[in-house]
């Protein structure tokens, strides 16, 4: 959304001048805005920078200048510039919905939706000032809020499925999973070559114990994008959940072949090869799952049990006791862990 508004904006700037003879400032802004689309943002925040110092009063500099330093989560910086644009120009949507997401971005949600509902006054149709305002809504909690306001995106464009994902994402969050099905249906069928709908969907079913319609959701997903590490994932979790270990096994080998960095993958894969009795496979990926996340408690716990279930009790101690610092609050999980082995070592 942020991009998308910064292009917007970037379109007005520029091309207003074009037929005539663009001024430095103009001509700078331009070259800023090219290689924003390339990706080098601090060339193009160079190219602001020395357009401002040219001319202190030229509107599209600051309001580039501040969605670069938005992309940087530059908060302060990017809210800074968007001030002067407003001062510059009040009357632009789009400037109240990049000040927004700043403040959006700095979890301060009121004031980022008093922002976005500056923008909808100025332009009832700007999707992206409903879209936002309805994340802020949702991180207030204010649930009711939130949905009207993807409804409004609906209502504005029937084929925008990010209202529906959204929608369907804060059902789920909430575990009103068969509404969220249902909006990820509607998705489905505006959208059907969209890999997450069916991911998204997928953990729906799964959450209500459909794993048939979970693990052909997920296949779908895979179908769609071979390279989605998730959608291996979680089917690999589907699978196991089946007894079908040997598929899940693969599918966590793959999500592992996408996304070497997949701690999920490591530590699912480490379960099914605790359940199936290779300890020494356990411990190696559990252990990798550490490598890549050292402060995910659970691990340690996970680790501890497998290494009570090896006779290791110094190491599995040393690990409970990792577990214990990073979340006190697990000791009784550690204690059932400890019971856990002690039953299945006899």
């Amino acid at each position: 959304m942020r991009k998308s508004s910064v292009i917007i904006l970037i379109l007005i700037a520029v091309t207003g001048a074009l037929g005539q003879t663009l001024t430095p400032s103009e001509t700078l802004v331009r070259e800023g805005a090219e290689l924003e689309r390339l990706g080098k943002f601090e060339e193009a925040l160079g190219k602001y920078n020395l357009a401002i110092e040219i001319d202190p009063n030229y509107f599209g500099a600051y309001f580039n200048r501040g969605g670069v330093r938005l992309h940087n989560k530059q908060f302060d910086a990017a809210l800074s510039d968007f001030d002067i644009a407003i001062k510059l120009k009040p009357d632009v949507p789009e400037l109240y919905v990049n000040r927004g997401v700043a403040w959006l971005d700095k979890k301060e949600f009121d004031k980022a939706i008093a922002e976005f509902s500056k923008a909808i006054e100025l332009n009832p149709r700007l999707l992206q000032a409903y879209s936002h305002r309805g994340l802020a809504w949702q991180e207030k909690g204010e649930l009711a809020k939130a949905v009207a306001d993807y409804n409004s995106i609906y209502a504005l464009n029937p084929n925008d499925i990010s209202y529906l994902m959204r929608f369907g994402d804060l059902q789920a969050q909430h575990q009103n999973y068969a509404i969220a099905i249902a909006a990820y249906d509607m998705a489905a069928e505006i959208q059907p070559q969209r890999a997450y709908i069916y991911l998204n969907r997928g953990a729906a079913k799964k959450a209500l114990k459909d794993l048939a319609g979970a693990l052909a959701d997920y296949t779908k997903a895979i179908e769609i994008k071979p390279d989605l590490a998730a959608a291996f994932n979680n089917r690999g979790n589907v699978e196991r959940l089946q007894g079908q270990f040997s598929n899940a096994l693969a599918d966590f080998a793959k999500a592992i072949e996408i996304d070497p960095n997949s701690k999920a993958a490591y530590f699912n894969r480490a379960s099914v090869l605790q359940e199936q009795g290779d300890l020494a496979g356990a411990i190696r990926d559990v252990s990798k799952s550490i490598e890549i996340d050292s402060n995910d408690a659970s691990l340690y716990k996970f680790r501890g049990f497998v290494l009570l279930l090896q006779g290791k009790v110094a190491e599995a101690e040393a690990d409970f006791s990792k577990c214990l610092k990073l979340n006190p609050s697990m000791k009784a999980q550690i204690e059932a862990v400890k019971q856990r082995a002690i039953k299945e070592r006899k």
